[in-house]
């Protein structure tokens, strides 16, 4: 009888390994009751910057509602930043990637942990980052600002489980009710 080990049954020339990241669900936020569209506050800027500004703590110009994130130019203004803020519905348990594209600087939070950042102005470019989430509604903030001159749209993108396109809905868009 001819015994064979593994090592003789496959003699392949190379091994493979692969990494794995384990991350676990990040759950979703407790909200009450929440109407569609996002909460800003726009910060007026005396002057051109290079990089996304901390707006904590920082006295608004103006406040309101819009649909979603997905500004342009707004007309009559120039050098300003804003903060948005609300819920990200989010439609299955798993992993999604956020991609940002824009020329000025926006930064994406997903609760506490920034998932996206383009902290400086540039060529348009588009930056993604990855958290897991379970299903449900997601506090999110969006800091971004726009210079005189420079194209100042912007767009987020998103990847997942049971999403049929990337961009990300107006009707995932939401925020407390009044």
């Amino acid at each position: 009888m001819n015994e064979r080990t593994d090592a003789t049954i496959c003699a392949c020339p190379f091994t493979s390994r692969a990494t794995y990241t384990i991350m676990s669900l990040r759950p979703p936020d407790l909200v009450k009751r929440a109407v569609p569209g996002l909460q800003y506050a726009r910060y007026d800027l005396t002057s051109g910057t290079k990089r996304v500004p901390n707006l904590t703590g920082q006295t608004p110009v103006h406040t309101g509602t819009w649909a979603n994130p997905f500004f342009v130019a707004l007309p009559g203004l120039t050098n300003y930043a804003a903060r948005l803020t609300g819920y990200l519905t989010i439609p299955a348990d798993g992993v999604y990637t956020f991609t940002a594209r824009a020329v000025c600087g926006s930064q994406l939070w997903i609760g506490d942990r920034q998932v996206t950042t383009h902290d400086y102005v540039g060529p348009t470019v588009s930056r993604a980052g990855e958290i897991a989430m379970a299903a449900g509604r997601h506090a999110f903030t969006i800091d971004f600002y726009r210079q005189a001159g420079i194209d100042q749209s912007q767009w987020f993108f998103i990847a997942g489980p049971n999403l049929p396109h990337p961009m990300i809905s107006d009707g995932m868009w939401q925020h407390p009710e009044p």
